[in-house]
């Protein structure tokens, strides 16, 4: 009985550790840029002037006739 060495399961295990490192990596890299970042003051807030819009009134529009169309079935084996 020869037993061949599958290298998947391996790879599996070393591809989710990397995985986790790296994204507990960049955790701790965005939590150290989030910590060095301090405002110098708190933001002013601008109040800006009210703006008034006037607007025409848009044109009636025109209301085209309802039109009703009615179809009769025709004849099942018709050939011309």
């Amino acid at each position: 009985m020869s037993q061949t060495f599958s290298p998947v399961p391996v790879l599996d295990h070393v591809g989710g550790v990397l995985s986790i490192a790296v994204m507990a990596g960049l955790t701790f890299a965005s939590a150290a840029t989030w910590a060095t970042h301090h405002p110098a003051s708190a933001a002013t807030v601008v109040q800006l002037p009210p703006v008034v819009m006037t607007v025409k009134r848009a044109a009636p529009v025109a209301q085209l006739p309802t039109v009703i169309v009615v179809a009769q079935r025709g004849a099942a084996n018709v050939r011309a």
